[in-house]
C-alpha cells in the first residue's frame, strides 16, 4: 500500500500485532521464560514510553498500551495501534 504524506509519499504495511511486520524478521528467544517466543521487531517494536505505562488503555481502542507496537521516527516516535493505523 502507499499513501500520500504532504509532500511526500510513504510506504505503509497494515499492522496486526507485534512481529508481523515483513521486515520485523522471524527470531526467537532461545532461551529463558520466553523461549520460542518472538524476539522484538525490527521495525514495530514493543511500545515503550517512560511517561505513560504499558498497563495505561489506549485512547483510541481502550486496550492496554502494552499490547502496541512502537515505530521509531525522525520526530520522536509513533504508536502502532489497529484502531489509528
Amino acid at each position: 500500500m502507499k499513501f500520500r504524506k504532504k509532500p511526500i509519499v510513504i510506504h505503509a504495511t497494515q499492522w496486526f500485532r507485534n512481529g508481523d511486520h515483513p521486515d520485523d524478521g522471524q527470531e526467537t528467544f532461545t532461551s529463558g521464560i520466553f523461549v520460542n517466543e518472538r524476539c522484538e521487531g525490527k521495525v514495530v517494536r514493543y511500545f515503550r514510553r517512560p511517561d505513560i505505562s504499558g498497563e495505561a488503555h489506549c485512547c483510541h481502542c481502550d486496550k492496554r498500551m502494552h499490547i502496541h507496537g512502537w515505530i521509531d521516527t525522525l520526530e520522536g516516535g509513533h504508536v502502532v495501534c489497529l484502531v489509528i493505523g
